[in-house]
């Protein structure tokens, strides 16, 4: 998690209606990891949104998405600290409270 701050990151959102239903759909946009963090994760990582880009992200009229291409790029924009905890809970099927607690020191991992 960033050091003191909330994470916002880059997703799209679209509600449709299906045959019977309203569908609420999302994604969560992601980027190659950056080196820092591969050794917690070396697949995909989510694009962080920073907050400079918050309206124009959220501007459904905004038609300009080449502004956003930096974002892509697998930068640290700030520090985070990463807390191991038990891979147990990596599996969408072992979740509970238990997958919030730590079992080891955090790390301190500082931006680009």
């Amino acid at each position: 998690k960033p050091v003191d701050q909330a994470i916002s990151f880059a997703g799209l959102f679209r509600e449709w209606q299906s045959k019977k239903d309203v569908v609420y759909s999302c994604a969560l946009i992601v980027t190659v990891p950056n080196p820092k963090l591969t050794h917690i994760h070396d697949k995909s990582f989510p694009v962080i949104l920073e907050q400079a880009f918050f309206d124009p992200w959220l501007d459904r009229k905004n038609q300009h998405t080449e502004r956003f291409e930096t974002l892509y790029e697998p930068r640290l924009r700030t520090d985070f600290t990463a807390t191991p905890t038990d891979p147990f809970y990596n599996h969408p099927r072992n979740k509970n409270s238990g997958c919030l607690e730590a079992i080891g020191e955090p790390e301190l991992i500082h931006a680009d």
